[in-house]
C-alpha cells in the first residue's frame, strides 16, 4: 500500500487527523430493512397498560407485533387496539401456548387447551388428532381468523404461529397445520419450535439472540434489556421479516421472579421505564448511527474501550428500577470523580453523580447516575470523567 494512503488510513480510523461532519439525516447509515418490534407474548392481559402500549409505536412506521392467544386473557385488547391505528402492521399471533409442560418446570392452567397435560401426553393426543384438544385449537384459530378481518383500511399484514416453542416431532405439529390451513392460507403460517428445525414450507421463528437470520426472530425467554450488543445483533438480522425484542415485564413477572404463577393472576407488567426502552427499539432510529464528533473527546488524555466485557468493566446500562442511565466504571478507579459529563456536539446533553461502591459480586466499582433514561441519550456521545472518556457507541442499549 502506497505510503501516503496508509497513513491516511490511519489517521482517519484514529480520529486524529479528520473532523467528522455534523449529524444530519443523510450521513447516518441505515440498515436496508425495518422490521424491529415488540414480543408481547402477555400483553393481552388486563393488568397491562393498553394505553401506553399504543404509544410505543407513536415514533415507528409500522406497528410490528406479537402475542399469544388466550394464556393471559380470553380475548385481546391490545391486539384490537392496535389493529385500529392507521399505519402498516405487521402482527404475528401465536394460537397455543405449548411452553406449559412439567418438563418446563411449569403446568397448563384449566383455560389451555393442554390443560393439565405432559408434553408426551400432549404430543400423543396431537398425533391421535383427539377430538377434544382439536376442537379447542380449532376455536383459537377461528378467533384469530375474526380478529384479523378487523384491521384499519387494509393495513395489516397477518401471520399466525400455531404454537409456542413447540416441544413437538414434525408429524405431531403438522397435524396442527393442516388444521390452521383451513383458515389461514400457508405463507402466513409460522412454525415456532424451541429444539427441532422448522418444517419446509411455513415460515420459521426462533427464539433466542443466537438465532440464524430466520423469518421471524423473538427474544421470548432472554431479556433485551440484560443483553450487550442489540445495535449489532439488529443490524445482522435485517432480511428478517420481524425481530421482536422480550423482557419479562411484558410476562407480567420480575427479573428474580423463579416460581411458575398462573398468567392470569400476573399484574408485574412493563411501565414506563421500560416503555420508553422499547419506543426507541421500534424507532428506525435503533438500526441507524450517526457519527462520532471529534472535538467530543476533546479534553480527553485517556480513553478507553466501552465494550471492555470484563464484568469487572465499564458498564452503562438502564437503571435497576430507575428509569434513568447508570454507569459503573473499572474498578482500577478508586476515587470519585471531579465532574462526569456526557457530550454531543460539544455539547453537555447530561451529568452524572456519584452514588455508591458497587458491592455484589465483590467488583469494587463506582457507580454513577445520570438524569436521562438511556433512550434518550445520542449516538455516539462521549462520556467524560474528568479527563477520562469513554465512547458510546449506542448508549440506548446497554453497553458492557
Amino acid at each position: 500500500m502506497n505510503k501516503k494512503i496508509a497513513l491516511f488510513l490511519s489517521l482517519l480510523l484514529s480520529g486524529c487527523a479528520v473532523t467528522q461532519p455534523p449529524t444530519t439525516i443523510k450521513n447516518l447509515v441505515t440498515a436496508p430493512s425495518y422490521n424491529q418490534g415488540m414480543s408481547g407474548i402477555g400483553l393481552c392481559s388486563p393488568y397491562a397498560d393498553r394505553n401506553a402500549i399504543v404509544h410505543v409505536y407513536d415514533n415507528a412506521p409500522k406497528i410490528i407485533f406479537g402475542w399469544l392467544n388466550k394464556t393471559f386473557n380470553e380475548s385481546c385488547p391490545i391486539a384490537n387496539d392496535l389493529m385500529q391505528v392507521d399505519k402498516p402492521k405487521l402482527f404475528r399471533a401465536t394460537a397455543i401456548n405449548a411452553t406449559c409442560f412439567p418438563e418446563r418446570g411449569r403446568h397448563c392452567e384449566s383455560y389451555e387447551c393442554f390443560a393439565g397435560m405432559s408434553q408426551s401426553e400432549a404430543e400423543r393426543q396431537l398425533n391421535a388428532e383427539n377430538a377434544k384438544l382439536f376442537t379447542c385449537i380449532d376455536n383459537q384459530f377461528a378467533k384469530l381468523k375474526a380478529l384479523s378481518l378487523k384491521a384499519h383500511k387494509n393495513t395489516l399484514d397477518f401471520y399466525v404461529a400455531v404454537l409456542l416453542e413447540a416441544p413437538f416431532k414434525k408429524p405431531a405439529r403438522q397435524k396442527v397445520f393442516n388444521h390452521a390451513e383451513k383458515y389461514f392460507d400457508k405463507a402466513h403460517l409460522v412454525d415456532s419450535v424451541i429444539n427441532d428445525s422448522c418444517i419446509t414450507g411455513y415460515n420459521c421463528e426462533k427464539h433466542s439472540f443466537a438465532t440464524p437470520p430466520v423469518p421471524f426472530v423473538d427474544t421470548d425467554g432472554s431479556d433485551i434489556l440484560q443483553y450487550n450488543g442489540v445495535y449489532k445483533w439488529l443490524r445482522s438480522l435485517g432480511r428478517s421479516k420481524s425481530v421482536m425484542a422480550w423482557s419479562p415485564c411484558i410476562n407480567g413477572v420480575g427479573v428474580h421472579d423463579t416460581v411458575f404463577q398462573d398468567p392470569r393472576k400476573r399484574t408485574k407488567f412493563c411501565t414506563s421505564r421500560e416503555w420508553k426502552w422499547f419506543s426507541y427499539f421500534v424507532n428506525p432510529r435503533a438500526r441507524e448511527l450517526a457519527p462520532l464528533i471529534q472535538t467530543d473527546v476533546k479534553g480527553c488524555k485517556q480513553t478507553y474501550p466501552s465494550e471492555d466485557g470484563s464484568g469487572q468493566g465499564f458498564l452503562l446500562k438502564l437503571g435497576d428500577g430507575k428509569s434513568i442511565a447508570v454507569a459503573l466504571f473499572p474498578n482500577t478507579f478508586r476515587n470519585k470523580f471531579g465532574k462526569v459529563t456526557i457530550i454531543k456536539n460539544g455539547k453537555q446533553v447530561d451529568t452524572g453523580r456519584y452514588r455508591e461502591i458497587e458491592t455484589e459480586k465483590g467488583s469494587g466499582r463506582m457507580i454513577y447516575d445520570f438524569n436521562l433514561h438511556p433512550a434518550s441519550l445520542p449516538d455516539n456521545s462521549v462520556l467524560h470523567a474528568d479527563s477520562n472518556c469513554w465512547v458510546l457507541k449506542k448508549p440506548q442499549f446497554r453497553i458492557d
